[in-house]
């Protein structure tokens, strides 16, 4: 076990043995973005801090006494549809994948855990107070951006000690190819790579952007400011990332939030103040050359347009149920999902977007609902474009979050 995976289990052990639920959910989603880390470490078995935290907090929620009987009548299409793709995945595991060994099984079972927490979270979070999620999603943020000008300011500043801090507090997995270890000032936070991050991101300025205007007008200065600086250092650090994974993760869910609120006067002053940005940025820097416009030139582009060829060649070979969970890895989600997975995995994805998007999209759903999807439609983004895998653990950060709400406020939706 790592110094990190004990003073983990040790937090971890008190927030299981406290009455109150909340600091065992908080510690769950915490645990999504801690990427770059192992809890267990030893040549024949790494481990992460999200599917032991995910299965403690599931322990948790059944020792949980619900201070009155549970209401089963919500009804989360969002999560039904992960639900189905789970058993979907067991089946196709055990009866197609012919490539079965203990990693692909464990990664099975850390995806079921992740779906069945989701449920767990949906059952349990409305017994807890009004406001928690939103504090939740407010010190999680603030986290992500503390650390990740903390590597910048490392990067340009040498701090070996500060350094060696980071590596065994949040960097011990050597094995991967961290960001931490490059020395990159690029903007990454406790993710692997700034295009994991930049996708979370894009969805959580939104959100902020959401809850600004909310502060705003409820004439609340002391959080509207709050909330205001967690934006300037969320756009800035987007910025930072220099991932077009990240620009254009942000670019199309700011045109859909944009078109959803084209009949606000301020909509327009929005747009001009984002017209104005981009073209600062693009006359004063050569960074958007080198990040959109150049990006088809570049060997990582190469690299995954080759992976995408690879996965769609696997896919012509079984189409219909795939080759099997973690058969292949691609680029894109969609390559991925097609070639392990085949046509049954797509249309059970496509289905989930067609939720998310209605959700987004539709008059029914309240401003407070349609945020917290924005942040789990970030991630969805980044997935379609280069972060290819469904245990990406920022999408089932998004995923908690949504369950959380929609189980604190029973929202019912109808099935696409």
């Amino acid at each position: 076990m790592t110094i990190f995976g004990i003073i983990w289990i040790i937090i971890c052990f008190i927030a299981f043995i406290i009455k109150d639920v909340k600091y065992m959910i908080f510690l769950t989603m915490i645990a999504m973005v801690l990427q770059s880390n192992n809890v267990i470490d030893t040549p024949l078995l790494s481990c992460g801090p999200q599917i032991i935290t995910s299965l403690l907090f599931i322990i948790k929620s059944y020792l949980y006494k619900f201070p009155k009987p549970q209401n089963n009548s919500l009804k989360n299409s969002i999560l039904n549809i992960w639900i189905i793709f789970g058993i979907y995945i067991i089946f196709n595991y055990l009866f197609i994948n012919s490539n079965k060994n203990i990693n692909n099984f464990l990664e099975m079972i850390m995806l079921i855990s992740y779906i069945y927490t989701c449920y767990r979270i949906s059952k349990i979070s409305k017994y807890l107070d009004n406001g928690i999620l939103y504090n939740f999603i407010k010190k999680i943020t603030v986290f992500l951006l503390i650390i990740g000008y903390l590597n910048i300011l490392i990067s340009i500043i040498n701090l070996p000690i500060l350094k060696n801090l980071l590596k065994t507090l949040l960097f011990n997995d050597i094995t991967t190819n961290s960001y931490f270890y490059k020395s990159s000032t690029r903007f990454f936070s406790t993710l692997m790579e700034p295009s994991y991050l930049a996708g979370l991101l894009s969805g959580l300025i939104i959100y902020f952007f959401v809850q600004f205007n909310k502060f705003s007008s409820e004439k609340n200065f002391s959080e509207r400011n709050k909330t205001f600086l967690i934006l300037i250092f969320s756009c800035l650090g987007i910025i930072l990332t220099r991932s077009s994974t990240g620009y254009a993760s942000l670019a199309i869910i700011l045109f859909l939030y944009f078109i959803q609120n084209l009949k606000k006067r301020r909509t327009f002053i929005y747009i001009i103040i984002t017209f104005c940005l981009v073209l600062f940025i693009g006359m004063s820097t050569n960074l958007l050359n080198e990040v959109i416009f150049n990006k088809m030139d570049t060997a990582s582009s190469r690299v995954r347009t080759q992976l995408n060829e690879s996965a769609l060649e696997a896919f012509k070979q079984k189409p219909l149920l795939g080759n099997g969970y973690k058969f292949t890895r691609a680029s894109s989600i969609i390559y991925d999902i097609a070639s392990n997975l085949g046509i049954v995995g797509i249309v059970l994805y496509g289905i989930f977007i067609l939720i998310l998007l209605k959700r987004i999209i539709s008059k029914k759903y309240t401003p407070e609902s349609k945020k917290i999807c924005y942040i789990l439609l970030g991630v969805v983004v980044s997935q379609l474009i280069a972060c290819p895998d469904i245990d990406f653990s920022p999408f089932w950060l998004g995923m908690y979050i949504i369950c959380f709400y929609d189980g604190k406020n029973k929202i019912k939706e109808s099935n696409v």
